[in-house]
């Protein structure tokens, strides 16, 4: 799975982009989601398009993301929802670096936990659209209300290199009104 090239930002947003610390890339990604038009619906595959083979990369990847989503939920039942969040936020530790981290929302998409970006606990994942436009918040929520639990995949701001690159994400519902969520970028390399 190659990078995808990084669609055109508006201006404001592109102009702090090769200045900002890489601390600072979570942070642009959602804002730039926030600000990208959207993509015409061509751009995207349509709902249960033909997918390409899981790679040997992209499976020892998946299971990374699962038993980290699987030892965050174990924990959630041991502390509790308040703790629980707390514990997902954090930057680093146990459930998470710059990469792979948790993150949570609620039915109505507010974000509970964020494990790479704390600044945006308590705001609205609806309105976020990766950079082709897709509301992936959407799709994952879709997902957890139909099936409890699914992968879901989008083009998102990578931390580490600092380009757009295909992010696969698991997604799976910890509670009646609560889901939580782990992913990696690319091909798992």
């Amino acid at each position: 799975m190659r990078p995808t090239a990084r669609p055109a930002w508006p201006a404001a947003l592109l102009s702090l982009l090769p200045a900002a610390p890489r601390a600072l890339l979570p942070a642009l990604s959602v804002l730039a989601a926030l600000a990208l038009p959207q993509a015409a619906a061509a751009e995207r595959p349509a709902q249960g398009a033909a997918v390409a083979p899981v790679s040997p990369q992209d499976r020892a990847a998946r299971q990374r993301v699962q038993a980290l989503l699987q030892d965050a939920l174990a924990h959630y039942r041991t502390v509790g929802r308040e703790r629980a969040m707390a514990d997902f936020t954090r930057a680093e530790g146990r459930f998470g670096d710059r990469q792979n981290y948790i993150a949570c929302a609620t039915m109505d998409l507010q974000i509970l936990a964020f494990g790479a970006n704390p600044a945006t606990v308590g705001r609205q994942a609806s309105a976020l659209r990766d950079a082709h436009g897709f509301a992936f918040a959407l799709e994952m929520r879709r997902l957890v209300l139909e099936r409890d639990e699914g992968w879901v995949s989008y083009v998102w701001l990578n931390p580490e290199s600092g380009r757009f690159e295909e992010k696969v994400s698991y997604v799976l519902r910890f509670a009646p009104d609560l889901f939580c969520l782990a992913g990696y970028y690319g091909g798992g390399e």
